[in-house]
């Protein structure tokens, strides 16, 4: 009875441990930096980019993805050392405290920095954005699956006045 028990438990087992994985050739947006893109099974960087794309148009979108995330990496961390040193100022300085003897340092200069440094950081938030809708191109266009979508720039004249519309 043991044994007939066994067999009933690991013959299901067996079964599902012999089904292989078919390789499609699909790219597939990944979890982790070290698995960005999944292709057939196997992991890659966005940086190997050129070893997961064939088509031109998504290594095109996967560069513009990069770049755009440069751009955006730079501009959020100036903001942060920015929203980081005013705060800090702000904290540390004493009201109207003299600095070299000349120049008065007071909370509100702090606070003032922290807020710029806030809006700089907040000015890469399109930048985020196109990186992450040009890498979804980009592995749509691979796979095939990409709908082609017009952009357009239209005139507007109605009776409020004149103004431009872009569509995309």
């Amino acid at each position: 009875m043991k044994k007939l028990a066994i067999a009933l438990l690991l013959v299901p087992a067996l079964s599902f441990a012999q089904v292989e994985e078919t390789q499609t050739g699909k790219v597939e947006l990944g979890t982790s930096g070290k698995n960005f893109f999944i292709k057939d099974g196997e992991g890659y960087k966005l940086g190997q980019y050129k070893q997961v794309f064939t088509n031109q148009e998504a290594i095109n979108h996967i560069k513009k993805a990069r770049t755009n995330k440069t751009f955006a990496e730079i501009i959020t961390y100036t903001g942060s050392f920015g929203i980081g040193f005013g705060i800090g100022m702000a904290l540390s300085v004493k009201d109207n405290e003299l600095f070299e003897g000349q120049v008065k340092r007071d909370r509100n200069t702090g606070w003032a920095i922290a807020g710029i440094g806030a809006g700089v950081a907040l000015t890469s938030i399109p930048l985020w954005m196109g990186y992450s809708k040009n890498i979804r191109k980009g592995i749509k266009v691979e796979n095939g699956t990409n709908e082609n979508s017009v952009s357009q720039l239209k005139l507007n004249v109605n009776g409020n006045g004149v103004g431009m519309a872009y569509q995309f």
